[in-house]
């Protein structure tokens, strides 16, 4: 079973932009005053963020897209874990097909 922080990043690419970018400093916050990634306030975050995740997705975390005016690609994973970490700086923004 993931820890809450790792559910969390699977599910960031399904969430809206202002919904991640909140948890990620609320996170931020909860981390910078001494809390940590398996504490209650972690898995309160994330069943918040489990409120906007579109019903019946069924994507998986290794299913490669195109990147958008390139020849790349890349996985959900990776732009999950992208997205979290730097705060929304990719340049798109993919749902998921199935969603």
């Amino acid at each position: 079973m993931k820890n809450p922080m790792e559910e969390i990043t699977s599910i960031a690419h399904q969430l809206p932009r202002p919904v991640l970018s909140d948890i990620n400093k609320r996170i931020g916050d909860w981390l910078a005053s001494g809390g940590k990634e398996t504490d209650s306030y972690i898995e309160q975050q994330l069943r918040f963020a489990k409120h906007f995740v579109p019903a019946g997705c069924s994507h998986k975390d290794n299913e490669t897209i195109d990147i958008p005016g390139t020849t790349e690609s890349i996985t959900y994973a990776m732009i999950a874990e992208m997205n979290y970490k730097a705060e929304l700086a990719f340049p798109f923004y993919p749902q998921c097909r199935n969603c």
